[in-house]
């Protein structure tokens, strides 16, 4: 992206952003690209914001026989960046499209997986339950073994 005198620039190339200096009114051209930039002007050195392609600050300096064709390439730059755009959004909105399909189905899943756990936490607590009635039976056993039988007879 270069800058230049617009005066010293004979043909400018369609596309190109013409434009003055606010501060000191010299002439500039940029790339397309460089719109909305900030620069320093080559002469004042005031820093200022390159306008948008087509705004109101924009002087346009191109010879009357080369205007049509300026126009003509600037048309199917738009033309080109418009179905390039168009088909970045159909892009994205396939992607958009397709990231709430997987949202929508891990959320399923994460509630299948809560039900699923909270089964599980009823199972384990009947088993923590009945392991302990079975160690408290197991220490009944225990106990009455450790102790000697009463004999009636001695």
């Amino acid at each position: 992206m270069v800058m230049q005198d617009a005066h010293e620039s004979s043909d400018p190339r369609a596309g190109d952003i013409i434009f003055e200096c606010p501060y000191c009114a010299k002439g500039l051209v940029i790339d397309r690209r460089g719109a909305g930039l900030m620069i320093t002007c080559p002469d004042c050195d005031e820093r200022i914001q390159v306008p948008a392609s087509g705004s109101a600050g924009e002087v346009e300096r191109v010879e009357a026989g080369d205007a049509g064709h300026a126009a003509g390439g600037e048309y199917k730059h738009l033309d080109e960046d418009l179905v390039s755009s168009r088909e970045r959004v159909t892009q994205l909105m396939n992607a958009l499209d397709e990231m709430r399909n997987r949202r929508a189905y891990l959320e399923r899943l994460r509630s299948d997986n809560l039900v699923r756990f909270e089964k599980l936490g009823n199972e384990i607590a009947a088993i923590q339950s009945a392991l302990d009635r079975m160690g408290a039976l197991l220490q009944d056993a225990v106990s009455e073994s450790a102790s000697p039988p009463n004999d009636p007879h001695s």
